[in-house]
């Protein structure tokens, strides 16, 4: 996972493999909120999206839908210098300009 730069969001990137990421899972039951999803992740134009195994804490795994970086769109959006794989408000705050801290 990378960050934007601005460091504001996190992108996976579908070609880049990590151990892990943590992270929540939500389940969604209707066509209309994930129609709501796509709106709010610019699918199909910022991110793409396909079912990914999830570890849970319980051990058990499942398959669950997530949103990947399109990687033939705006490619100047990423810091590809700064990997990380746990997205937390400290960590984007931090690295924001005062302008755009939460």
């Amino acid at each position: 996972m990378y960050p934007s730069l601005n460091f504001a969001f996190p992108f996976l990137i579908k070609s880049e493999k990590f151990d892990f990421i943590k992270g929540e899972i939500f389940e969604v039951t209707s066509k209309e909120v994930l129609n709501l999803l796509d709106n709010l992740e610019g699918y199909p134009d910022l991110y793409l999206k396909d079912f990914i195994d999830i570890k849970l804490e319980s051990g058990d795994i499942i398959k669950a839908l997530t949103y990947f970086k399109n990687e033939e769109t705006n490619k100047d959006v990423l810091e590809l210098t700064f990997p990380i794989n746990e997205w937390t408000k400290e960590i984007s705050s931090s690295e924001l300009d005062d302008d755009f801290k939460f």
